[in-house]
Parts: structure tokens; sequence; C-alpha cells
């Protein structure tokens, strides 16, 4: 079954505002910090104790987060991303050529990466 999941991005407080989340919402909350990840070494030591990837579940409740952003940094615009997610490569096919994929937006079982001018990339 094709899920989208609201992706949050935050400046520092991830893990306050995902606990806030959990006491509105309930569920099991996952906090992954940056220090103990694979991704550990890329990153300064003022930056281990950052959350790099935290998800919230209930049964009707998926929300994801982090405090790492991207190389442009967190802007007014960029703090909020939405993951479909698919349940086999046919769910995947059919938002592939369907109209919201002529902007950029990507999918899990194999990330499907979109552009504006027409040019499609898969990356499995």
């Amino acid at each position: 079954m094709t899920q989208i999941n609201a992706y949050l991005s935050f400046n520092g407080n991830c893990r306050e505002a995902m606990n806030f989340y959990k006491e509105c919402f309930g569920g099991e909350l996952t906090l992954q910090t940056v220090e103990g990840s694979p991704m550990e070494d890329q990153f300064p030591e003022t930056e281990k104790k950052k959350i790099l990837h935290a998800s919230l579940k209930n049964e009707d409740l998926v929300l994801l987060g982090s405090d790492v952003a991207g190389s442009g940094g967190l802007v007014k615009g960029n703090t909020i991303s939405l993951s479909l997610n698919c349940s086999s490569e046919s769910e995947i096919k059919s938002f592939f050529f369907a109209p919201l994929f002529r902007w950029t937006c990507s999918a899990s079982v194999a990330q499907i990466l979109c552009r504006n001018d027409g040019n499609h990339n898969r990356q499995v």
C-alpha cells in the first residue's frame, strides 16, 4: 500500500520536537543520532549529538524528522519534505509516469528522482 509521510527538518531541536509529537499522538519514537551511525565519520564532532533520523509511528501516523539538513542548510520552504513509500515496483512505476513526478520527488523501494525539465532518473 502506498503511503505518503511528512519528513521534517529541524535546526538542532529534532529530539524535543519529536518528543512533543509523541506526547500529542502517542506511538513509538525512534531516534538515531549521528554518533553511532555509519555516517559518523563524515560529520564534525560538534554535529555528532544531532538527530540523523527520527521516526514516530502509531497505527495511523508515520512522522519522520532530522537535524541534518542538506548542503544548502535550512531555509524557509525546505523544512518539510514528503516521502512516498511504495510496496511494489508496479506502484513505483505508476507514480513515476504520473503528473506528480514532473516535479522533483523521491520514492522508496527503488528511489525515483525526476526533474521538471522532463529528464527522468531512477536510482535502485
